[in-house]
């Protein structure tokens, strides 16, 4: 994808190490010397740029969630552990 290699670094690595390579959340946050918490932002801001930059058009709540209606909250799943 052509739109890729015009991305800033900072989104473009993330992306090719989640998105292209497939590699776990832990190793691309251990592979760009950042905690989990900022490889998952940074790799959500890198989606919404290659999309704005595709003329896509932006993903809902919904489709940020995983499909799931939170109404702005994180779920995470297993007992007793829904914020």
């Amino acid at each position: 994808m052509a739109e890729l290699r015009h991305l800033p670094p900072l989104f473009r690595d993330v992306l090719e190490l989640r998105d292209i390579r497939e590699r776990p959340m832990c190793d691309v946050a251990c592979s760009l010397g950042v905690r989990i918490e900022a490889a998952k932002s940074r790799l959500q801001r890198a989606r919404l740029e290659l999309r704005r930059r595709l003329g896509s058009p932006p993903l809902t709540g919904t489709e940020i969630q995983g499909g799931s209606p939170v109404r702005g909250r994180q779920v995470i799943t297993g007992p007793n552990r829904s914020t």
